[in-house]
């Protein structure tokens, strides 16, 4: 093949895709790029994409549907920044032989040192003190805190995330539990967790951390009985998906401050103005974007480039996304 032909569906300011990376899949292919500050329309995505051989996806890439699909004749290959592929319609894509792949190693470790720093607010409330030395001269604790060293962490999901969480925790001696249905023993073993059923994981963990993704299986999967056999004062973190916890069963619960909850991910975001998980001091709420840092975008950056010049030299990018993965795939 000749140079390929790879469209850059991103907003030409999206800082997602670094420069130097752009430049340097750009001495590599034809670049077809989107000249506009937002997505790309349907109409104008179905005219860019007829003749390429690869597309560029992420945040503000948007996604694929069928008939885009059905117009790119000599599509091959298609990059995502990122992990989600459920908005490129992946069965459909696959089943017209195109390969799929995604950088979603590329943000794990950003992600997992939010989730860990989430851990330190919710065990030892430095948020509160930071903000209360505004305006008190010396501020009290207003619970008992605890150290994260030799307590038990429950991690809910193994993924890319889940793993860096996991490698980050063994400098503080945790006592390691996972609950992933689909994790092998051999990764188990490596990390130093065991395997444990949902329920075990939640009554055991002084702190829980969510790291899978939104899928029918886990929709809602944290909901009211699961919420109530936290233990007391146990911490429960969320980077991963909003719908895994069911927000009004939490919202009901938070008054009777049994527990913190630290969230960076919600069923609908911007996160309502009146939503009732506002307003608890026990209930810690943060923007999503845990794996948005300098340092993740050049990373992501870096194996999408990878990835295309492995994919048109023959080989198989890295964070390929196989058929059977699709199910447990936000």
């Amino acid at each position: 093949m000749a140079r390929p032909k790879i469209l850059i569906a991103y907003a030409k300011d999206d800082r997602q895709f670094v420069p130097e990376q752009r430049e340097r899949l750009r001495a590599f292919a034809e670049l077809v790029e989107n000249p506009h500050d937002r997505p790309l329309t349907d109409e104008e995505r179905l005219a860019y994409i007829r003749d390429v051989h690869g597309v560029a996806l992420g945040r503000t890439g948007k996604g694929l549907t069928p008939d885009v699909i059905d117009a790119a004749e000599q599509l091959k290959v298609v990059g995502l920044i990122g992990s989600s592929v459920k908005s490129l319609s992946p069965e459909y894509a696959m089943d017209k032989g195109i390969t799929i792949f995604n950088t979603a190693s590329g943000f794990g470790r950003a992600v997992a040192e939010y989730a860990v720093a989430l851990m330190f607010l919710g065990t030892r409330d430095i948020h509160y003190f930071a903000s209360r030395m505004e305006t008190e001269r010396w501020p009290k604790p207003r619970r008992d805190h605890y150290d994260i060293s030799g307590k038990t962490v429950g991690l809910i999901g193994l993924g890319a995330v889940g793993r860096h969480t996991a490698e980050m925790l063994r400098g503080f001696r945790v006592n390691l539990l996972v609950y992933d249905p689909y994790v092998k023993e051999d990764v188990l073993a490596q990390i130093g967790a065991r395997s444990v059923d949902l329920e075990t994981l939640l009554k055991e963990s002084h702190i829980v951390s969510v790291h899978c993704g939104k899928t029918e299986e886990t929709n809602n999967m944290i909901g009211g009985p699961q919420l109530d056999m936290l233990r007391e004062n146990a911490v429960l973190v969320n980077t991963a998906r909003g719908a895994v916890i069911d927000e009004q069963a939490l919202a009901e619960r938070l008054p009777e401050r049994r527990f913190i909850a630290c969230l960076n991910v919600f069923h609908k975001e911007p996160l309502a103005e009146d939503s009732p998980l506002r307003g608890h001091w026990n209930c810690i709420l943060t923007p999503h974007g845990g794996g948005k840092t300098v340092d993740a975008y050049r990373r992501n950056s870096e194996l999408l480039v990878d990835g295309f010049i492995r994919f048109f030299k023959g080989e198989t990018p890295e964070g390929v996304v196989r058929r059977e993965q699709l199910a447990r795939m936000t």
